[in-house]
């Protein structure tokens, strides 16, 4: 198994300080297992698979199949992006949904994503000069976010209208 993980390390072009610190191991710890001097137990493979959800588990403990899960629309985005599994889990479960659920999702996560941005230019449109007193550039710019939040909402309903229409057609 050592072989294995010492391959996937290369193929993924790591060196050993970056694939440890990434699997979360010292990079003395990781050289024992590649070297062969520790066994890589269990703990290591789960490290391994929650840092590259990419990895297929059964190539990894049997080195049977193939080194990567099959490509799919979100093992593309995992990829190149090498998001946390959590993300992998909720594209996923996304991608399971039908057409009314998803838009009910992507609605929801844009209108949490345009209070963010809004709060977040809320908190700068107070000046640090003048404490209570509005800067209006800042004022201006909360409400050019929140304008173009709600573009963005509008624009993904009717491509979710269109999705379903497409879907049920």
């Amino acid at each position: 198994m050592k072989d294995r993980v010492k391959h996937l390390r290369k193929t993924l072009g790591q060196t050993q300080a970056a694939f440890a610190d990434k699997i979360g191991l010292t990079r003395t710890g990781y050289s024992s297992v590649e070297g062969g001097d520790a066994p890589v137990q269990e703990r290591h493979i789960k490290l391994i698979l929650a840092a590259y959800p990419q990895v297929s588990e059964h190539w990894l403990r049997t080195g049977e199949g193939d080194m990567f899960i099959q490509d799919n629309a979100v093992s593309q985005i995992m990829k190149k992006y090498c998001f946390a599994d959590i993300v992998r889990k909720m594209l996923e479960a996304y991608e399971e949904l039908d057409p009314d659920g998803q838009e009910v999702v992507l609605r929801y996560t844009q209108e949490f994503v345009s209070k963010i941005i809004a709060g977040a230019t809320a908190n700068d449109a107070v000046t640090a000069d003048a404490p209570g007193e509005i800067d209006i550039d800042a004022e201006v710019e909360r409400y050019r976010s929140q304008l173009l939040a709600q573009r963005m909402i509008r624009s993904s309903q009717s491509h979710g209208t269109e999705a379903t229409e497409t879907h049920a057609g």
